[in-house]
């Protein structure tokens, strides 16, 4: 049996079917405010009633705001057995999926793919979008009957002009101090020997994995779980964020993003499973089709949108555009 949980934190497309469980997350700090900023009644009302909640049972809620979708994977692990207790549990987002039809991601032009990231990119007001990206389990049971672990594929960091894993972290991600990046690396070394090379190897490199998003055997899920959480336990004892913009405040999820890398380097090198890795599809939001098709031959970053902008990432240059609609 399988299940994928999509994580959601405001109204947008809905994915939920037989093998897609929408869980929303952050569900017990409605009245805090998000990047996004605060959670309208209207798409609250919507987020509880078309999908179950992180804050049940054995959860972490509360940390959304630090943890972001970290909080659904904790849920997961600890609640694995409302969930049906699935051989195989995977993880996405309403926005960014993978790709189980390799042929149509193969397809896309090179000019229509973020080279960076390898993230292709689509409207979301696709009837038959899951069928075309093989987002069903027919194809989807094709790969898990062959391979262990379901991942994306590694982002070449050189293709932003960063160096290694460590400025990516120190000069991209707006808020966040590289010297907490620094204390994940040496909390690793001297807590969890097993992962040091590998985490060293990240520190350097130039291609790593990224999203949190994946499908695995319920067996790796938990040692993953154990090994990330673990982790970032001791880094909220030691990391103080308080006086953090709102963005910076997300530390502990961008270091969780590390971690990920981290564990599936290690996993995948020492070669006891079988694994594959896929690319992403990213879904546009709001954004009209002429619009989309522009955006899309052009882009190398993304396209993230609050109630009154657009932020668009367009050869590397940030431009924020006035949204009509908000």
């Amino acid at each position: 049996m399988l299940k994928i949980l999509v994580a959601y934190h405001k109204k947008t497309t809905l994915f939920k079917n037989d093998i897609f469980i929408p869980i929303h997350l952050g569900r017990t700090l409605k009245e805090k405010e998000t990047k996004d900023g605060k959670v309208l009644k209207e798409d609250y009302n919507w987020l509880i009633e078309n999908m179950i909640g992180d804050d049940t049972l054995d959860n972490i809620s509360d940390k959304n705001r630090e943890y972001c979708e970290l909080t659904g994977i904790y849920w997961a692990w600890k609640n694995y057995d409302k969930l049906g207790n699935p051989d195989y549990i995977g993880f996405m987002h309403y926005r960014r999926l993978l790709v189980f039809n390799e042929y149509e991601y193969d397809k896309y032009e090179q000019t229509k793919i973020n080279k960076a990231y390898r993230d292709i990119f689509d409207n979301f007001d696709n009837d038959d979008l899951l069928d075309k990206y093989g987002l069903n389990l027919e194809t989807i049971n094709k790969y898990i009957q062959k391979y262990d672990l379901i991942l994306p594929m590694k982002s070449e960091l050189k293709l932003v002009n960063v160096n290694n894993a460590r400025e990516d972290y120190g000069t991209i991600i707006p808020g966040t101090d590289i010297k907490d990046y620094d204390e994940m690396v040496k909390c690793i070394c001297e807590n969890y020997p097993e992962y040091k090379d590998y985490i060293l190897e990240q520190r350097e490199t130039t291609r790593r994995y990224f999203y949190n998003i994946f499908v695995m055997r319920k067996d790796i899920f938990f040692d993953y779980c154990n090994f990330l959480f673990s982790v970032l336990e001791k880094l909220d004892k030691l990391i103080d964020t308080s006086n953090y913009s709102i963005n910076g405040k997300r530390t502990l999820a961008y270091l969780g993003e590390a971690l990920f890398d981290c564990y599936m380097r290690k996993l995948t090198d020492e070669r006891i499973i079988k694994y594959k890795e896929l690319g992403v599809l990213k879904i546009f939001e709001s954004i009209n089709e002429n619009k989309a098709e522009e955006v899309k031959e052009n882009i190398i970053f993304g396209i993230k949108r609050s109630r009154k902008y657009f932020i668009v990432y367009l050869f590397g240059l940030r431009l924020t555009l006035k949204n009509k609609h908000g």
